[in-house]
């Protein structure tokens, strides 16, 4: 992502990479959903009810995108709800859903030497996409490039799994949906209610703001996020394997209380990272992006210093699930939903604020939700007295 990113900044504009935030920030979501999270449940199962939940899943996506399509044209009639872009959404939608999911399949199973290798094809095919059609000048080039690539290979993933699907009964599936379908329709509330959260800039910036400033943020916010994510996953690992319990993550305070030396050495690296990219982040902006991106280089540290806190806190909201507190869970995701996608909108209209003000009020409410959830945690940690039992 980060490379193509660095490419394609080169030769497609803003507004290119606005349409493309769009229709990405729309079909993500619905790629993580569509399957009603059959694909998820299907990790646990056993090796030859595997093969179910993945052909469950593909089912339901298809039939999803159904409804989905229905509601585009009846949405086309009566307004114009998706800017113009219906149809690419549609088309990217599907391609993202198909993508995704045939990776699901192929982590499921344990296939992870081919799913190295279809998470780089796709990736090689999409920067050949991208210079194609920026030098064919099609118009959404850059949409269709990060589509198409997604599609082929997600086809070809199935393509080769379609002897063992064949041989699977219609009413066994019919068992998996109606005895899992509910973990399946929780799960997936959840899950919307989470993905849904990181592109509320996204997706409310195209309805209240100009393309080529959500498309900016978007194509800057992806560089940045990729290495963070890469640090945040590792913290995940961690927390889940070693805080699974209130007394393991009292063990692990107070062995890192003992060790200030990680602490300050965080603190330090934040802080000259930051100022860095204070001082330099035009330079930083050519080098990675080319001059026409300059305007934007206002994005730098706020979106750094955003991903570094959400790399440290995101970790904390799994332990309320992981310790059995999934009411407290789902009332602190209700909430950061709520905040932006209700609060933060309409504050922004009210008071004229660009859409940079927007995002760092968005930034705000989301901090606020992370810290609420870090001192329930706390609270767990070390309840008060007269709560110790």
């Amino acid at each position: 992502m980060v490379i193509s990113s660095v490419l394609f900044a080169r030769l497609y504009s803003p507004e290119d990479f606005g349409a493309l935030a769009y229709v990405s920030g729309f079909a993500s979501i619905i790629a993580i959903v569509s399957g009603l999270r059959f694909d998820y449940i299907a990790f646990s199962k056993k090796e030859e009810e595997k093969h179910l939940f993945n052909v469950l899943t593909l089912f339901l996506m298809f039939l999803v995108h159904l409804i989905f399509i229905f509601f585009v044209i009846i949405s086309n009639i009566f307004s114009d709800l998706f800017s113009g872009k219906s149809y690419w959404l549609v088309f990217f939608s599907f391609s993202s859903s198909i993508f995704y999911l045939s990776t699901q399949l192929l982590v499921s199973i344990g296939n992870y030497k081919y799913f190295s290798r279809v998470r780089i094809l796709q990736a090689l095919l999409q920067l050949v996409f991208g210079f194609l059609f920026f030098y064919l000048n099609w118009s959404n080039g850059l949409i269709i490039a990060y589509s198409l690539s997604q599609l082929i290979i997600g086809l070809i993933v199935y393509k080769s799994y379609l002897q063992k699907f064949s041989n699977l009964k219609r009413y066994n599936l019919k068992e998996c949906f109606l005895a899992e379908y509910k973990q399946a329709s929780y799960n997936t509330i959840i899950v919307l209610i989470q993905y849904a959260t990181p592109f509320a800039p996204i997706l409310l910036g195209q309805y209240l703001f100009e393309s080529k400033e959500v498309g900016a943020f978007y194509l800057i916010s992806s560089a940045v996020a990729s290495p963070m994510s890469i640090l945040r996953r590792s913290l995940l690992n961690l927390f889940n394997g070693e805080v699974t319990s209130v007394q393991k993550a009292r063990n692990l305070m107070t062995n890192f209380k003992n060790k200030n030396i990680i602490l300050i050495g965080l603190i330090f690296s934040f802080i000259t990272c930051v100022l860095f990219l204070f001082f330099y982040s035009e330079d930083v902006v050519r080098l990675f992006f080319g001059t026409q991106w300059l305007r934007y280089s206002y994005y730098i540290v706020p979106l750094f210093v955003v991903f570094f806190l959400d790399m440290i806190f995101q970790p904390f909201t799994t332990l309320l699930p992981l310790w059995g507190k999934q009411k407290y869970s789902m009332f602190f995701e209700c909430l950061r939903f709520l905040l932006v996608y209700l609060i933060v909108p309409i504050v922004a209209y009210l008071m004229s604020f660009s859409y940079f003000s927007f995002f760092n009020l968005y930034f705000l409410a989301t901090t606020s939700v992370y810290i609420l959830i870090i001192l329930k945690v706390y609270r767990l940690i070390y309840p008060p007295k007269n709560k110790i039992v």
